[in-house]
């Protein structure tokens, strides 16, 4: 089935934060470090949309339109306060870690939506509704930690730990009456009251040597976690406890900075959340209905991660490495269904046979032209490949997806007046469907990338950098080729040039464009979005760092703008 879905999103998002800290040190075996963070947050959304479900021969099974908006604000308050000891022995501390978090949020927002079904007989189905949301959740948390030397070269490290997560979720919902022209009819099937409860508690261990040349670590703990959640009046109170122990390890082999080799291994849970837990069907959209699984399990997950990293500061050559692999075991998936007319109802199980691996090699080194000048190299490879299992109709769909891709990047600085970065790109990606062959899918992307930083006299400074971006193997209309541009002209002053002012336009030809594709669970997804064109910004920075170098200095002068085109 192919299912289409054009639509329009206004969203207008203010957001305000306020961040404290204080880092007091009593005298020299005692300090006290308080940490605050407060949020205020407005969202208004509006989303316009068609849809529609073509069946195999291109036929509609069914189609229609949506209208929904909201309306949300709240706030988020978080508070932490670290203890720390030093005892007269080298090594032996003592410290307590205390956090809280708070936070609220309320909101409206409503829905009309007309579904068309086509089949012997065409059937609507229209949704007109109001709804209101309540939600709150007051958490904290409490670790004591104790390490002690056991030799010139060890050391044990003891920690307990509780924490505590107390939510509610509240919505009402009213349909439309046509006979007062209110929302005054309750949705008693969308009326929701949540309550629920995760607590954690456990205790660790770690032990910890240096070697000459190597050092490790192990260690491990054991947690025990409650979960218990309720939806007023309709189901009975869920309870799930789970006790684990995690183990960790972690060998470094190469004592300086110039080579090191790493290895790290963890053992995690994820717990199933409120929504995938209650028994309660949310059909708030006719054509994709969730419902919860109260039997879920823990998912826990074996992960190793290996770093390697070589510089030589006379050659100026460098190699890294990182290789990523994980396992899960009763991994929480989607189990879904597909009705005669495209319709999805989605629960959740617990599968096993997930893993990833994942990797990335860079190499770098320089040319010599002349005496002193010389053009940088570097050479990046990457890869990783998924194995994820989901449920479809009640059987196991294997979803294969690997991923390729190549980067090349050459730079030369000349003195203090330019510097000049050429660089290309590509990208490779697949995936395999083991009960739907039709969704195979082989896709690129490509680009090329030249950045130019021109540092002119009096302390102007030009900048441009200009990106190719193309992209093939997606489906029709969503494989744009285009080139982004943007430029700056900066000017910094004071006498030690911390401070410039900047004025910078960006996407000078009007091109950039938003493609993405999503290879999920049972399906692929294709999406083009509007993005934000050609804009000019003025800028005033001040670097507080008293050894760092100007806000645009030689080398380090790029970095913003090529976030910005980034976003």
């Amino acid at each position: 089935q192919l299912y289409l879905e054009p639509g329009r999103t206004e969203r207008d998002n203010n957001n305000h934060r306020l961040n404290l800290g204080l880092d007091y040190k009593i005298d020299s075996f005692n300090s006290v470090k308080i940490t605050s963070r407060l949020s205020f947050q407005q969202t208004e959304n509006n989303t316009n949309k068609v849809f529609s479900t073509l069946g195999p021969k291109g036929n509609i099974l069914s189609d229609g339109r949506n209208n929904t908006f909201s309306e949300n604000s709240g706030y988020n308050i978080f508070t932490s306060a670290l203890y720390r000891h030093k005892f007269n022995r080298a090594g032996r501390t003592f410290s307590t870690d205390f956090n809280f978090t708070t936070v609220d949020n309320n909101g409206s927002g409503g829905q009309y939506t007309i579904n068309n079904r086509f089949g012997n007989v065409v059937r609507r189905d229209t949704l007109n509704q109001r709804n209101f949301t309540d939600a709150n959740s007051l958490n904290y948390g409490v670790t004591v930690s104790y390490t002690e030397p056991m030799s010139r070269r060890s050391l044990l490290e003891l920690n307990l730990y509780h924490n505590n997560n107390n939510s509610n979720n509240n919505q009402e919902t009213f349909d439309y009456n046509p006979f007062t022209g209110q929302y005054d009819r309750a949705n008693k099937q969308l009326t929701n009251y949540f309550e629920n409860e995760y607590m954690n508690s456990g205790a660790g261990v770690n032990f910890k040597e240096n070697r000459t040349g190597w050092s490790y670590t192990i260690g491990g703990r054991l947690q025990r976690a409650e979960l218990t959640s309720t939806v007023q009046g309709k189901t009975d109170p869920i309870s799930q406890t789970f006790v684990n122990f995690l183990p960790s390890a972690q060998i470094q082999i190469g004592k300086n900075r110039y080579r090191n080799f790493r290895i790290f291994y963890n053992g995690n849970t994820q717990n199933p959340s409120v929504q995938q837990l209650q028994p309660v069907a949310d059909i708030s959209d006719p054509l994709n209905v969730t419902i919860g699984n109260p039997n879920l399990k823990q998912a826990f997950t074996n992960s190793m991660r290996i770093n390697y990293s070589s510089f030589d500061p006379y050659t100026m050559r460098n190699f890294f490495a990182f290789f990523n692999v994980s396992q899960t075991f009763n991994d929480i998936v989607n189990n879904d269904s597909i009705g005669q007319f495209g319709g999805r109802v989605t629960t959740y199980d617990n599968v096993n046979g997930v893993y990833n691996a994942s990797g990335n090699v860079n190499f770098g080194f320089p040319i010599r032209i002349g005496e002193t000048d010389r053009i940088n190299l570097n050479f990046g490879t990457g890869g990783s490949f998924r194995n994820n299992v989901n449920l479809l109709n009640g059987e196991e769909n294997v979803i294969k997806n690997a991923t390729l891709s190549q980067r090349v990047t050459a730079s030369f600085a000349y003195k203090e007046l330019f510097d000049i970065s050429l660089g290309g790109n590509i990208s490779w990606n697949n995936a395999r469907y083991s009960l739907q062959s039709s969704q195979n899918t082989n896709f690129y992307s490509y680009g090329t990338n030249l950045d130019m930083n021109f540092f002119l006299p009096k302390g102007f400074i030009l900048q441009t950098d200009i990106n190719y971006t193309g992209n093939a193997g997606r489906a029709a209309g969503f494989n744009p080729n285009f080139t982004l541009w943007n430029a700056s002209m900066a000017k910094t002053f004071l006498k030690t040039k911390k401070a410039e002012v900047r004025l910078s336009v960006f996407d000078l030809l009007k091109q950039n464009t938003g493609v993405q594709r999503d290879v999920n669970a049972n399906y692929v997804q294709d999406t083009r979005y509007t993005v934000l064109q050609q804009y000019f910004m003025v800028s005033l920075t001040y670097n507080l760092s008293k050894f760092g170098q100007p806000a645009s200095g030689p080398g380090g002068m790029r970095q913003g703008m090529r976030m910005m085109m980034m976003q």
